[in-house]
């Protein structure tokens, strides 16, 4: 499984976006946000931001590892 940390570098990535860019929009300090990054455990809050300043929407499952159901 992939971290989240990996996951928003790659979504950065894909939006030709540097941590720096993502900070501003966000309202953080570069240092703040490398902080977090490295740490790799976030709110939910912070997450939604993060995605939405990407370009990306923010997905949580739970997911049944007997039947793939979703909830």
């Amino acid at each position: 499984m992939d971290s989240i940390t990996r996951k928003i570098n790659v979504a950065l990535a894909k939006k030709d976006m540097k941590r720096v860019d993502l900070a501003a929009k966000i309202n953080m300090k570069t240092s703040n946000l490398s902080t977090l990054l490295d740490r790799d455990t976030y709110k939910t809050d912070v997450l939604e931001k993060m995605a939405s300043a990407i370009g990306y929407k923010l997905e949580i499952n739970f997911i049944d590892e007997e039947t793939g159901e979703k909830i």
